[in-house]
């Protein structure tokens, strides 16, 4: 069983999936369009250490492709650091070569699962 993290609260009985949204307000619109809605734990950059992932566990971290002072590689490396493997989706804007920039984040994800979310 899971462990709440301190402050938080409990997910509704029906909730499947905890995600750890890291500084991107895309994450609510993307969110919002799916048909069910995960537990959801925001949190800055600078609070994405090896720590908080494994406290939290989430299914899906859920990073912006660039941030104010950081970009999806940054949270690649953080996050691989963890003990707890969770998969990460990166979201962008359209792009001329999204599959060119899901290889280079894929060659540099530290084995961790990720994909590019287009919103």
């Amino acid at each position: 069983m899971r462990l709440l993290v301190p402050g938080t609260s409990p997910p509704p009985i029906e909730t499947r999936e905890t995600w750890l949204v890291i500084e991107t307000r895309d994450a609510f619109r993307y969110i919002q369009n799916m048909s069910f809605k995960p537990s959801i734990v925001v949190a800055r950059f600078s609070d994405l250490k090896p720590d908080l992932v494994n406290r939290v566990q989430p299914e899906l971290i859920l990073c912006p492709l660039m941030g104010p002072g950081f970009d999806a590689l940054d949270v690649l490396c953080h996050a691989s650091m963890a003990d707890w493997r969770a998969s990460i989706g990166v979201l962008s804007p359209p792009l001329p070569n999204h599959r060119m920039v899901e290889r280079e984040l894929k060659a540099h994800s530290g084995g961790l699962s990720v994909n590019l979310l287009i919103v």
